[in-house]
């Protein structure tokens, strides 16, 4: 529709071609407040979709570590049981573990080497799971402690006498080709103390200290009893 414009005769026609630059500046603003309106509320809104992903991942992270968290307390309860069924299982033997272990220290200390063939014979046909199981209960400061606390269970020093580790032609046999000894070995390492060692070579040593030492033990022994029986002796002087 024309737009009809009166103009009077103070009227400057140079307002009438400023109008429509007025109207359509007017127009341009209003759009672009628009426009920026719409870009805010698009960020807006992707923002607080970035915030809730972020809080559901936290969510969801939070619920993974909790189920590692009961995982992990299940799992260092089973340990436990483990542990302690262990520790019964070797402080409280069954009636024929007790049984054997009775068997077995009817003949300890060795007191002959008769005494000794016969064990060795046993242990061809016995179990002697229950004998390594005793043995490896007896403590001692070391390991060398407990090497030679194990023998002295198994030995005496007049059956020792007879043996090195590795035996000699005509003068003395060989230990370590010994059944009884493959079990002080096996008991030695399921010891507490024992179960640091890498390899038998730490068991072999005081061993053949021991055996090397059994003569000197024994004459030391010897003195000391005759030593006793002269101070029992009745005294008839004066």
């Amino acid at each position: 529709m024309d737009v009809i414009v009166a103009m009077d005769d103070s009227s400057d026609a140079d307002d009438i071609f400023t109008m429509p630059v007025y109207y359509e500046n007017c127009s341009s603003e209003s759009a672009n407040a628009g426009e920026g309106e719409t870009i805010n509320n698009a960020l807006a809104s992707d923002s607080e979709m970035k915030e809730s992903s972020i809080l559901q991942a936290i969510e969801a992270l939070n619920r993974k570590l909790v189920d590692i968290q009961v995982t992990q307390n299940l799992l260092l309860e089973e340990v436990r049981n483990i542990k302690s069924n262990m520790n019964v299982a070797r402080k409280t033997p069954d009636e024929s573990s007790s049984h054997q272990i009775k068997m077995w220290l009817e003949h300890f200390p060795i007191k002959s080497c008769q005494e000794l063939d016969q064990v060795e014979k046993l242990l061809e046909t016995e179990n002697s799971e229950s004998l390594v199981n005793h043995l490896s209960l007896i403590s001692g400061s070391n390991l060398n402690h407990v090497v030679r606390n194990t023998i002295k269970q198994v030995f005496l020093d007049n059956v020792l006498v007879h043996f090195s580790w590795t035996g000699s032609h005509g003068h003395k046999r060989s230990f370590k080709e010994l059944r009884i000894c493959k079990i002080i070995c096996e008991s030695v390492q399921k010891n507490t103390l024992g179960q640091t060692i890498d390899n038998n070579l730490s068991i072999e040593k005081p061993i053949c200290l021991f055996l090397a030492q059994a003569k000197h033990r024994l004459e030391s022994k010897r003195r000391r009893s005759n030593e006793d029986d002269d101070t029992c002796l009745p005294n008839f002087d004066g």
